[in-house]
């Protein structure tokens, strides 16, 4: 993508950023993210940044791994686009940074580098996290920034409880609010069969990843039985040519190896709706989940609001205002130039 003779230098910059509260789910707890910022420079000193923020339970990648890859990578990377066989996590970092400086060269704002057409408002969830006695206080401060739509984590209690407790959260907040829940792989298929029966009653906006083993044809039936999408994302990488069983398709460029990626399987995936959900990476991840988001142009919102879950981070997202993150269409590439801080 990039002439090998303008691409000087190719660095990766270890970064270590503890989160404010602990990020729990069936996976378990993330207490920080550990990464690296990837700085690409080229001759004409345009510098293109990506974020490689490994975490397994998403389907990416070891820490080590990545460690591994970038330092064989990076000494002779030549600007050409990462390698089918590269860690989802590294390539994704590495197709970021590419794609910042050729749109950089362009001129163009990254979301409309991807698509001309792409819309620089971005409609997204608040993501309150999990069940815990802390979440009605968590939905309230969302309500209050101008959210309608929260996404909350599932599989953490016995599904019974947590059934009551989300029928306690839609009773008492008026129907001003809708739920998009993640199960994160949690439910066999008798208890996601129950769960969907009675969340048809609540006002659920969509269900993600039902199911404990990847089964097209249980999803097939399942999405029969639902009001609402069901959605794939861990195991949108197990789909291969499969049609896809379900409504919605949710994209992790981190898990994916990048937004270009991502666009592919966007472009492949039929009548299925897909949104972009940031991994809980760095300023430089969510931004470039952002621009995807925006090229993408679909309307729904998406899952990006994941930095307030920091307690620091190594530059500022894209603001959100009332749901919505807005992009600049003044600045070229990602558009983030206070990248300050990438000390581990």
């Amino acid at each position: 993508m990039i002439d090998d003779d303008r691409l000087v230098r190719a660095e990766a910059l270890p970064y270590r950023l503890p989160l404010a509260r602990p990020w729990i789910s069936s996976h378990g707890r993330t207490l920080e993210r550990r990464g690296w910022l990837i700085r690409l420079v080229t001759a004409d000193g345009r510098v293109g940044w990506g974020d490689c923020a490994p975490l397994v339970e998403v389907g990416t990648e070891t820490h080590a791994h990545a460690g591994r890859y970038l330092r064989n990578v990076l000494p002779v990377l030549t600007g050409e686009d990462p390698e089918p066989s590269a860690p989802p996590a590294s390539a994704c970092a590495l197709d970021t940074a590419l794609c910042d400086l050729a749109a950089q060269a362009e001129g163009l704002p990254l979301h409309r580098w991807l698509d001309p057409g792409g819309n620089g408002r971005v409609d997204v969830n608040a993501a309150v996290g999990a069940l815990d006695a802390d979440v009605q206080r968590r939905i309230d401060e969302a309500l209050a920034a101008g959210y309608r739509l929260v996404k909350i984590k599932l599989g953490v209690r016995p599904w019974r409880d947590e059934l009551d407790t989300l029928r306690r959260i839609a009773a008492g907040n008026g129907g001003r609010l809708r739920l998009r829940l993640d199960a994160n792989q949690a439910w066999t298929l008798p208890v996601a069969r129950a769960m969907i029966h009675y969340l048809n009653d609540l006002p659920v906006e969509s269900l993600e990843e039902p199911l404990r083993q990847f089964d097209p044809v249980a999803l097939r039936q399942l999405q029969a039985l639902s009001t609402f999408p069901l959605a794939l994302d861990e195991s949108v990488r197990l789909l291969g040519t499969l049609p896809v069983p379900v409504e919605r398709l949710v994209l992790k460029p981190m898990a994916l190896g990048g937004l270009r990626n991502c666009l592919r399987i966007a472009g492949a995936s039929g009548a299925a709706q897909c949104i972009v959900t940031s991994s809980l990476e760095s300023a430089v991840g969510v931004t470039a989940c952002a621009h995807l988001a925006a090229a993408m142009g679909n309307g729904l919102a998406h899952g990006l609001a994941t930095s307030a879950w920091l307690a620091g981070d190594v530059a500022t997202t894209p603001a959100i205002h009332n749901g919505a993150m807005c992009l600049s269409d003044a600045a070229s590439g990602l558009g983030l130039p206070d990248i300050v801080s990438a000390g581990s």
